[in-house]
């Protein structure tokens, strides 16, 4: 086993800004893999599509409300799910997805 230290401020400095790339980067493919599997009637719901970044969390953000139907269907729409395919497809998937407040 290997062990490290980041014992001086300047190695922890590094190692927090390597973090905060890193979540970005794969904020970013999450949101570019959301965004190519919506699906498209008018493109309203494909273009509302973004990220809002707070200290650790992530919130995939659409401004659209019928985007939790197109995702989870309803009595006449058969559920898609592409959400959350889209998101495990890139590695991003952190349940539970919530995309209606």
């Amino acid at each position: 086993m290997i062990t490290y230290s980041l014992d001086n401020a300047h190695e922890l400095a590094q190692y927090k800004a390597l973090r905060e790339r890193l979540m970005l980067n794969k904020s970013q493919e999450g949101l570019n893999a959301v965004t190519e599997a919506t699906p498209v009637d008018t493109g309203a719901a494909k273009a509302s599509w973004g990220l809002i970044i707070s200290g650790d969390q992530v919130k995939l953000t659409n401004d659209k409300d019928y985007i939790f139907y197109v995702n989870y269907g309803t009595s006449e729409i058969q559920p898609r799910h592409f959400i959350e395919d889209a998101l495990a497809e890139v590695g991003s998937m952190n349940y539970p997805v919530a995309v209606k407040d």
